[in-house]
């Protein structure tokens, strides 16, 4: 990077940090120039920035002076690097910031990776089997496959012919149109992938419906929408009219999205659903969906204004299971702690969840994603971070991928065809 564009970058960073009413650490102003004007050292003052300023949690004590004694340590490292290469790379403030966010045990403040296997549309996930490392497909959508179809539990093997290491470096570098080689079952095959030419241009993979005996089976991957809400709606309405006493929403995988669609989505779950959002300025705004509308406060004088309503509006009456991983965060943890208000009926299935289901984030303008609000009930609760399955059993990739079977999602329909024959869920599971 040149020293004018170094300025730029710094200029440009500046006037944010000034819009967002935040000061520059003043220790950060002791950082050299020739640090300073280095990815990593741009990226340091605006990560301390944002975590001294914008972080909406309770800020630990000690999070200053760990920034504070963690700085030395990037402007040494920078100093050698600079003068070896003319400058110094971002992930030396990454590498050191790590442990200092993971302390803090909030899912939304993070550094955000490289995922350039989700603009192929595919999630992929490291998993240790036996004595060996494999890297599987955690979800597969939002991008059509020519040919062959990926399925979720496959073992990703190689991309353009070279092998795959670790499910973050498995895309780097890559870009148009790759071959993946993948083994399912024993197969090994090859298959095609197109990436869009802009990655902000990757279409929201959309709520899918498809029946296991006689039980509708939601895939909802995201609740980035917009409306996706709607088509989930429809989907519901589908399943009482068929007469379905049982319904699987399936949350693995689902990393959020939006907060509007995600409230109005559980309101068909739990028929009145309210939250409280609180940013770091203090500001408090109230999210709030009913039987399918989603509320606003009035102006004056009290009450709730309608601002939008689903395309249908019918509640499921029945028993619910929620399939949850690892993976699952954000809003797809909001989404089912919201719907567990519909009392017995709901059960989670699965792995407890990534931990960032009471907080959320205020703009993404910087690799250091911070917190920058946090989630209440109407009761002025803080919600939990973590989903906790009512039914705890693994996320079975290797399963899944070598014979097909997906043991969490059996479990759920056993269950829910006792609970629709005999009115409650099976004894061994009740609370």
């Amino acid at each position: 990077m040149t020293l004018q564009s170094g300025r730029i970058r710094l200029r440009t960073l500046l006037a944010l940090t000034a819009a967002l009413t935040l000061s520059l650490p003043a220790a950060a102003q002791d950082i050299p120039s020739e640090v300073l004007i280095t990815p990593a050292g741009l990226a340091w003052i605006s990560a301390e920035a944002r975590l001294l300023g914008l972080y909406a949690a309770s800020r630990p004590p000690a999070l200053e002076g760990q920034l504070s004694a963690l700085r030395p340590q990037m402007i040494a490292t920078c100093l050698k690097e600079v003068a070896r290469s003319g400058t110094c790379p971002e992930s030396v403030t990454y590498d050191l910031l790590r442990p200092v966010l993971a302390s803090l045990s909030d899912g939304h403040t993070t550094i955000m990776e490289d995922r350039s296997d989700l603009a192929y549309g595919l999630s992929l996930v490291d998993l240790q089997e036996g004595g060996r490392s494999v890297v599987r497909l955690g979800a597969v959508g939002g991008v059509p496959t020519p040919g062959q179809v990926l399925l979720r539990g496959d073992e990703l093997l190689a991309v353009n012919g070279r092998p795959v290491q670790a499910a973050r470096s498995a895309f780097a570098g890559m870009s148009g149109w790759v071959s993946l080689t993948v083994r399912r079952d024993g197969q090994v095959f090859t298959v095609p992938r197109a990436r869009p030419a802009v990655r902000d241009q990757l279409p929201s993979a959309q709520p899918s419906l498809r029946w296991e005996a006689e039980l509708p089976v939601v895939t909802y991957p995201n609740f980035d929408g917009p409306r996706n809400a709607d088509v989930f709606s429809r989907f519901v309405e589908s399943a009482v009219r068929s007469g379905a006493r049982g319904l699987v929403v399936d949350l693995r995988e689902n990393g959020g999205g939006r907060m509007d669609e995600c409230v109005s989505a559980a309101s068909l779950l739990a028929g009145d659903v309210e939250v409280h959002r609180r940013d770091w300025t203090g500001e408090v705004k109230v999210t709030k969906a009913v039987r399918g509308e989603l509320m606003e406060p009035m102006i004056t004088g009290g009450g709730w204004n309608t601002s939008r309503s689903l395309a249908a509006r019918t509640v499921f009456p029945g028993h619910v299971a929620l399939l949850v991983n690892a993976r699952s965060g954000s809003c797809g943890e909001l989404f089912a702690t919201l719907s567990r208000q519909a009392g017995t009926r709901v059960r989670v299935y699965g792995e407890r969840t990534a931990g960032a289901g009471n907080s959320f984030v205020i703009g993404e303008t910087d690799k250091v994603r911070v917190a920058g609000g946090q989630v209440f009930d109407r009761q002025g609760r803080l919600l939990p971070a973590f989903v906790t399955p009512d039914v705890a059993l693994p996320d079975d990739l290797t399963t899944l991928g070598t014979t097909g079977v997906d043991t969490l999602l059996d479990r759920a329909l056993a269950d829910l065809h006792e609970a629709s024959a005999t009115g409650d869920w099976p004894v061994r599971y009740k609370n």
